[in-house]
């Protein structure tokens, strides 16, 4: 039985991480045998193709979908849906065991904050409350969040495992 794919929004404040944690994820995935995909969701355009490019231009002439394929990776462009939702994912990353969104939500996903260098709750970019996981280093910050589940952000087959337990835990509760 195979089981739903679990979406992962990775949220904290410029430089505390998200990047780096989900590299780690995606590696600590990958020697789990999981599958994994990553989304960056920023509040600009990508900047990977400059305009008057093939790519950008087969967009604004109307095509749904634009690739480039290169010798070694093949980027997809696609014009930004006015509503993000879990079926656009599922559509443009496949049926994965994970797919981890940095900067963006859909409903259901677990959310992690990343504390960063954020040394009291207040400095959250997200308040505790709204995270299924807090990952923060910083043990006086940790002891005020007592009630929520607090994880270091090294501690990457921990966080696995307890997505892991998260993913079976809603698996079977929407049974």
């Amino acid at each position: 039985m195979s089981r739903e794919t679990c979406f992962v929004s990775v949220l904290g404040w410029s430089g505390s991480g998200k990047t780096t944690f989900v590299v780690s994820a995606l590696e600590e995935c990958r020697r789990r045998g999981l599958s994994a995909a990553a989304v960056k969701r920023a509040r600009h355009d990508a900047d990977v193709s400059l305009d008057g490019k093939d790519s950008t231009l087969f967009l604004d002439a109307g095509a749904v979908t634009s690739l480039y394929v290169g010798d070694s990776r093949v980027a997809r462009f696609s014009v930004t849906p006015t509503v993000q939702d879990r079926a656009f994912y599922l559509r443009e990353c496949g049926d994965l065991d994970y797919i981890f969104m940095e900067g963006a939500e859909v409903e259901g996903c677990i959310r992690v904050g990343l504390a960063g260098s954020a040394d009291r709750p207040e400095g959250l970019k997200r308040p505790a409350q709204e995270c299924d996981l807090v990952l923060s280093s910083d043990a006086g910050l940790v002891k005020a969040l007592a009630g929520t589940a607090c994880l270091d952000p090294h501690a990457i087959p921990e966080i696995i495992d307890f997505l892991e337990a998260h993913r079976a835990y809603r698996g079977t509760s929407a049974l």
